[in-house]
């Protein structure tokens, strides 16, 4: 999202813990006229731009959800961003938006209650809380799409190029608070 970070995010940060994980669902208002990932794309390609997925944030996970669907199925469907997901699900449920990529969390409830309309989670495999919503890569038509958030915990990463050199040797000496290697 932004090309001019001052680190490199891959190696910046180390992972200190694993806080939870989230499923993703599309969902899309009752009227809608598709009722499950097969037939949203078939509308898109048949309707090129004509369809709109909203998402709480540009850049969120949801975003990113949605955007990996379009290219994943080769559609031309237009993202609508909202600061939060309580304005993307009133937009969709009032109408002014077709689709919404979100958590499970958040949209359960006006799913269950009929205001939206499940399509597809969007993990590999079915998510406990909605069992009878398929995932999208059952449809057939999405090999590969394979989506869920996380949410964990980081640090700055201290390690220095000797540290990593080290590793890679197989040194075990432990490094000291400077940067260089300490006795063991």
């Amino acid at each position: 999202m932004n090309k001019s970070l001052r680190y490199d995010t891959l190696t910046a940060f180390d992972p200190v813990s694993l806080v939870a994980t989230a499923g993703l669902i599309i969902v899309a208002r009752p009227d809608f006229p598709a009722s499950d990932v097969k037939e949203l794309i078939a509308a898109a390609k048949a309707n090129p731009g004509k369809i709109s997925f909203a998402s709480p944030g540009f850049g969120a996970t949801q975003h990113f959800t949605g955007e990996l669907f379009r290219q994943t199925a080769g559609i031309d469907i237009l993202h609508v961003p909202f600061r939060t997901s309580p304005e993307a699900i009133s937009a969709v449920v009032g109408k002014q938006v077709d689709v919404l990529f979100d958590t499970i969390s958040a949209v359960l409830g006006q799913v269950q209650s009929g205001q939206l309309k499940a399509l597809a989670v969007t993990g590999k495999d079915r998510f406990p809380a909605v069992p009878d919503v398929p995932a999208a890569i059952e449809s057939g038509v999405l090999p590969g799409y394979d989506v869920t958030t996380w949410y964990g915990v980081l640090r700055a990463a201290r390690h220095t190029a000797c540290d990593r050199r080290q590793a890679q040797q197989g040194d075990q000496r432990k490094p000291d608070r400077s940067g260089g290697a300490g006795a063991a």
